[in-house]
């Protein structure tokens, strides 16, 4: 073994290949676990505002953008709140930062419509949405059914067919002859 050699590396030259990380196949996959459609809708629902379904699914961008709306929404807020208690006499001022409070709360409102539309959504499509998007769900569970008493299947035979169509011939032309005494 070479004494300059770095040991972190590895000997293989297709190591690259076998870490999923480093291999362009594999990078724009969704990350793996088990996940369900429910506990991703009741997230939704509840902390869509943060981002919590988002977070939940390996979708880090779209709950950044949660939490980036739902955070600066707060702090505006707060700080619009300040800002309106200290420049109460200067009327511009206070128009200005009321306006600001407002568009905060506007951006956390949209944040939680968005994520309990999102979440609705979620739960609607169920696991087999999630699974054709990419994600590893639950094996749906199968429940024994009870067995069904086996029926005897009638002959099809082309005798059997004739008989009823006789049958059927029969009654008919009774009907007829009725129908044409009553007319008589």
């Amino acid at each position: 073994m070479d004494p300059n050699a770095n040991p972190n590396t590895t000997p293989n030259a297709n190591a690259s290949s076998a870490n999923p990380l480093n291999n362009p196949a594999f990078q724009n996959t969704i990350p793996t676990g088990i996940k369900s459609s429910v506990a991703a809708g009741l997230l939704g629902i509840f902390l869509g505002a943060f981002g919590a379904h988002n977070w939940y699914l390996g979708e880090k961008k779209k709950g950044l953008i949660h939490v980036a709306l739902t955070g600066g929404g707060f702090i505006l807020i707060m700080l619009s709140a300040v800002m309106v208690a200290l420049t109460a006499k200067v009327p511009f001022m206070g128009f200005f930062f009321g306006f600001l409070m407002f568009l905060s709360y506007i951006a956390i409102m949209g944040s939680g419509i968005w994520g309990f539309v999102e979440g609705i959504i979620i739960l609607v499509q169920g696991d087999a949405a999630l699974a054709a998007k990419g994600y590893t769900v639950a094996a749906p569970v199968a429940y024994a059914q009870p067995a069904q008493p086996a029926q005897p299947a009638a002959p099809a035979t082309p005798a059997a067919n004739t008989e009823v169509k006789e049958v059927f011939e029969d009654k008919a032309a009774k009907s007829d002859k009725k129908d044409d005494k009553k007319e008589a």
